[in-house]
């Protein structure tokens, strides 16, 4: 469960592992977004994605490659 201190709303976040040959697949999956929309522009399906790229992409990545 995904929540917010002090702000409406509530939702899922899933991590799924899948071997592939001798990699790893890591799927995220982040439900209930909705249910943040009044708590403002910072809370939008749009700055989520953007926050769990930099996060999937970026950051652990680079704490990965350490």
């Amino acid at each position: 469960t995904w929540r917010y201190d002090n702000y409406p709303g509530n939702s899922t976040v899933c991590w799924e592992l899948k071997a592939v040959g001798e990699k790893t697949l890591l799927r995220l999956t982040h439900t209930g977004l909705e249910t943040f929309a009044e708590a403002g522009p910072e809370f939008t399906k749009e700055s989520f994605t953007e926050g769990w790229n930099y996060f999937m992409h970026d950051a652990l990545k680079n704490y990965l490659e350490e």
